[in-house]
C-alpha cells in the first residue's frame, strides 16, 4: 500500500504541498496515446471533471478543482486537507484522452495509454486487443490479447479443460481455491510459472455491511454489527476457513483489556441479545446488495446469523447501476452490503460523505472531527501524505462504536493459468484481468 509514480514523472517534493489551501502539484512523464496523441495535463483536468459528475463521484467529493500549469503539470485544489489525495488515482477510475473521448466510449474505446490497444469489442462476446508500440512503459511480450466474455467461473474452468482459454481472472468468489484444488491446479502464492496453476493473493477489496443506524434504530445496529463475525463470514466466503483480518487489520476493542484486537473479534451473540433488550427499533429491514461475485452469499449468512436474534433481513439483491441508484438518500436500505477499495481507505472520510451521497450516514459528524484532528496535528511537523495508525484507530473505534460499517471479509484475488502460461500473480495494490499483462508470455502454440 506504499503508492509509487506510474504516468506521473515523480512523487511530488514538499515544496508541491501547500496547506493553505491544500493542493498538490504534479508533472506528468513524456508519453503519448496509441494514436501519437501526447498524454497531457489537460487529459487529466478533462477526467476528473467526469469522474466527479459520474457514478463514483462521491470519490472526489474534496477536490475543488484542477489547474492546468503547462503541457504536462497540474495542480489538484481541495478543499480539506486529504492525506490520501494520491488515491483518487489508484483505483479503477483512469485518465482519459480528451481529444478522442465520446458517448460511445464504453462500448468501444478507440485510443489507449496502455501496453494494449483495442482492435475490436463485440458487446458482451469479446474484446480484441493489440500491442500498443507507442506504450511509454516496458513493450508487451505477446502480440495481442482476446478476452472472452464468460458469466461464472465453473464455465471458464471447463474452457480451461478443452483448451478453450489459456488464464483468466477470479476475485471474491465463493470456495474458489477448493474447486481449482478439485481440478488438479496447484495453488501457488507466486507467478505463473507454465504449468496448471492457480496463483492467489490477498485482494485490496472488502466486503462490509453499512448501516443507517438512525433508520433502524442504534441499539439494533450495534446489535446487528456485534453479531455478525467476519471469522464466520470467511469460512462461507474464502477458500481456507481461517479467520483473517480485513483493511484495517485492526480496531479498539473496548471489552479486551489488550488494545487492538482484530476485527474478528467481534461475534458474540450474547452480548448482541443484552443489547437488543434496551432497543426500541424495528427489527425488520432491508438488505441490499449488489448482484455480483459472492455478495449474495454474504447477505444469505447475514439472514441467517441474524434469525437467531429475532432479526429478520429481507435480501435485495440488484443490478450493479441499480445498486448505485439505491444509495441516495430517498431510496437508500436500512443495510447495504458494499465492496471497498483500499484506494477509498483508510482516511476516516472514506466512510463519510457530503450529505446527499453515497454513504452518508450519522457518523459524518464524528468522522470528519477525527479527520480534522489527524491533519492538524500531522501540519505541525510538516507534510503528511500517508496513513497515521494511531488516528486512524481512533477514527475506527467511533465508527464501530456507531454502529455504522462493518468490515467483514477480505476477498482474494486469483489468476488461473493452463499449461504453457507464465506470468504474474495478483497483485495487492491492484488488480484486474489484465494486471502486468505486458510480461505475459505464452510457451506453446495456442
Amino acid at each position: 500500500m506504499r503508492p509509487q509514480p506510474d504516468l506521473a514523472a515523480a512523487w511530488p517534493a514538499a515544496d508541491d504541498i501547500d496547506f493553505d489551501p491544500f493542493s498538490v502539484t504534479l508533472r506528468l512523464r513524456r508519453a503519448s496515446w496509441s494514436d501519437g496523441k501526447p498524454i497531457s495535463a489537460e487529459d487529466v483536468r478533462f477526467s476528473l471533471d467526469k469522474l466527479r459528475d459520474g457514478p463514483t463521484g462521491y470519490r472526489y467529493r474534496f477536490l475543488s478543482g484542477v489547474d492546468v500549469l503547462g503541457a504536462r503539470s497540474m495542480r489538484l485544489r481541495f478543499d480539506r486537507v486529504v492525506r490520501r489525495w494520491w488515491s483518487l488515482f489508484s483505483l479503477d477510475d483512469m485518465v482519459l484522452p480528451a481529444h478522442a473521448y465520446s458517448d460511445a466510449w464504453d462500448r468501444g474505446p478507440t485510443v489507449s495509454g496502455g501496453p494494449f490497444a483495442f482492435t475490436e469489442w463485440t458487446d458482451g462476446l469479446r474484446v480484441t486487443l493489440r500491442r500498443n508500440d507507442r506504450y511509454w512503459g516496458p513493450t508487451a511480450i505477446l502480440r495481442g490479447i482476446e478476452l472472452l466474455f464468460v458469466p461464472d467461473d465453473e464455465t471458464r474452468l471447463q474452457l480451461m479443460d478443452r483448451d478453450g482459454l489459456h488464464a483468466f481472472f477470479a476475485e471474491g468468489d465463493i470456495n474458489f481455491g477448493r474447486r481449482v484444488r478439485a481440478r488438479d491446479y496447484q495453488v501457488t502464492a507466486r507467478p505463473l510459472s507454465g504449468r496448471r496453476e492457480a496463483s492467489d493473493r490477498w485482494s485490496p477489496m472488502w466486503w462490509e455491511l453499512d448501516l443507517d443506524a438512525e433508520r433502524l434504530g442504534g441499539e439494533v445496529a450495534q446489535a446487528v454489527v456485534e453479531a455478525l463475525d467476519p471469522a464466520l463470514a470467511v469460512e462461507i466466503f474464502e477458500d481456507s476457513g481461517r479467520p483473517i483480518d480485513v483493511i484495517p487489520s485492526s480496531f479498539v476493542n473496548e471489552r479486551e483489556t489488550g488494545g487492538e484486537q482484530p476485527w474478528s473479534g467481534r461475534g458474540d451473540l450474547d452480548e448482541a441479545k443484552s443489547i437488543l433488550e434496551r432497543s426500541g427499533g424495528r427489527r425488520q429491514f432491508q438488505l441490499a446488495y449488489p448482484r455480483v461475485s459472492g455478495a449474495g452469499a454474504l447477505a444469505t449468512f447475514i439472514h441467517f446469523r441474524l434469525k437467531e436474534l429475532g432479526i429478520t433481513a429481507e435480501l435485495v439483491g440488484l443490478e450493479p447501476k441499480s445498486f448505485e441508484g439505491s444509495w441516495l438518500p430517498t431510496k437508500r436500505a436500512a443495510g447495504m452490503l458494499r465492496l471497498r477499495r483500499a484506494g477509498d481507505a483508510v482516511d476516516a472520510s472514506s466512510y463519510a460523505t457530503l450529505s446527499g451521497q453515497a454513504g452518508a450516514g450519522p457518523i459524518d459528524e464524528l468522522a470528519t472531527q477525527a479527520e480534522t484532528t489527524v491533519t492538524t496535528s500531522a501540519m505541525e511537523d510538516g507534510p503528511v501524505t500517508g496513513i497515521d495508525a494511531s488516528s486512524w484507530l481512533e477514527a475506527q473505534r467511533r465508527l464501530v462504536d456507531a454502529a455504522t460499517a462493518a468490515p467483514l471479509v477480505r476477498t482474494r484475488a486469483w489468476i488461473v493459468g493452463n499449461v504453457g502460461v507464465t506470468g504474474p500473480q495478483p497483485a495487492d495494490a491492484l488488480s484486474g484481468p489484465l494486471w502486468n499483462a505486458a510480461v505475459w508470455q505464452l510457451t506453446r502454440q495456442a
